[in-house]
């Protein structure tokens, strides 16, 4: 029997694939996720864009 694989997700920041073992992924608001190297860099981007 075929073992069920889930979705590979896309990080929002870098738009690399978050593999099993990057896991746990940041979960954003709007439904996207990061790898948890990339929030910091996100979160600052993020907030130069609201200056």
């Amino acid at each position: 029997m075929r073992e069920e694989t889930s979705p590979i997700a896309i990080c929002e920041h870098c738009k690399l694939p978050i593999t099993p073992e990057q896991r746990p992924s940041v979960q954003l608001k709007n439904g996207g996720q990061l790898h948890v190297e990339c929030y910091n860099d996100y979160h600052s981007a993020e907030r130069k864009k609201m200056d």
